[in-house]
């Protein structure tokens, strides 16, 4: 059998193992899905190496098979020889004027580059691919261009500048009806605007905060999926409400990441969110409150062996004892002000009484 037969057959069976990976990667299978993905590259490695000596294949298909050798090098972490594979590829693609795989090509390169953290390399090359894309009118390959250019610029922490390229990428992928690319926009897009009021709260602009965490929660919920983001965003923005002074806002968004947590059975999230709902029962002096939900969120931290979250909750019942007793000294102090005024108010009227007399 000659190369060209050993590629149509071989490369077939390599994209059928990748799809069927991505099958049971979603079910939940996760060790069956590695094992179908490492399939195809043992499969080039071991069965066509030795034809590519022996036969003499036109240039289309050898520089499809070095992209192929590319990809198996890069599945399994050999990425040196992943980008010699690549770049092999892409010199063949040049020769032939194929555009749409030399853009193919380039943002492997990209990727390939991305997985060992080079990043001004890897928006190098994807910047390239892109401009092929747009030039041959490739759109849903400018969407992932724009998608792996967003990424990088968060990587990189250029959040707005990430924020910019996502939203380029949902346009197309929108416009296109790639529903799967949306996704994984959306996704990109709700980490990124998180981060953004990440930054902007640590510099204390609270108001412009809570604008990237809406957003970020509205993102998010377009994905359906995405319940637990949905909860984290919750409990920033109901702590921002409490900075603010708004304690039944606060109280609310609380609630709500409470009952998500719940929903998906995240423990770990459900102890947060009692914790904060008992700091801010105790902020409003609710100490019967304070303490029991303070209570229960020691018991779950406790549950899900999370020492970090005990030690804090312990923390805050020892504050939230210390609080309530200062609460009730005030308060006894007030009521003996109180009681005194009284006295000498009616002591001031009987001697007013008796100077009238």
């Amino acid at each position: 059998m000659t190369i060209k037969e050993h590629i149509g057959n071989e490369l077939g069976y390599i994209s059928t193992s990748f799809d069927l990976s991505t099958v049971v990667e979603v079910q939940g299978r996760l060790d069956e899905a590695e094992h179908l993905k490492l399939q195809g590259p043992n499969i080039l490695e071991k069965r066509l190496l030795s034809e590519l000596v022996t036969d003499n294949p036109q240039p289309l298909q050898e520089a499809m098979w070095q992209h192929e050798r590319g990809i198996a090098a890069q599945t399994q972490g050999q990425f040196d020889q992943a980008e010699n594979f690549f770049r092999q590829s892409l010199r063949g693609f040049e020769r032939i004027g194929d555009n749409k795989k030399r853009a193919d090509t380039l943002h492997h390169l990209g990727i390939n580059a991305q997985e060992q953290g080079l990043l001004e390399e890897a928006e190098s090359w994807h910047r390239q691919s892109l401009m092929i894309r747009v030039r041959i009118g490739d759109e849903q390959g400018q969407a992932s261009s724009l998608n792996e250019l967003g990424t990088i610029a968060q990587q990189l922490e250029q959040f707005e500048e990430a924020e910019r390229w996502y939203w380029q990428s949902l346009a197309i992928a929108e416009r296109i009806g790639d529903e799967n690319g949306q996704v994984q926009v959306l996704r990109n897009l709700g980490n990124v605007t998180f981060e953004l009021g990440n930054v902007a709260f640590e510099r204390r602009q609270i108001e412009e905060a809570e604008e990237w965490y809406q957003q970020s929660l509205m993102i998010r919920e377009r994905i359906k999926k995405d319940e637990q983001g949905q909860a984290s965003i919750l409990l920033k923005l109901g702590a921002i409400s409490e900075e603010q002074g708004r304690f039944s806002k606060a109280e609310d968004r609380y609630h709500r990441s409470l009952t998500i947590a719940k929903r998906i059975g995240d423990e770990h999230g459900q102890a947060i969110a009692l914790g904060l709902l008992g700091l801010l029962a105790m902020a409003r002096q609710r100490w019967d409150e304070a303490n029991a939900l303070l209570l229960e969120a020691a018991k779950m931290s406790e549950r899900t062996r999370d020492p970090h979250s005990l030690a804090n909750m312990q923390r805050a019942l020892e504050l939230l004892a210390q609080e309530r007793a200062q609460a009730g000294k005030e308060t006894r102090r007030q009521r003996s002000k109180g009681a005194a005024k009284q006295a000498a108010a009616k002591k001031g009227t009987r001697r007013k009484r008796a100077t009238k007399k």
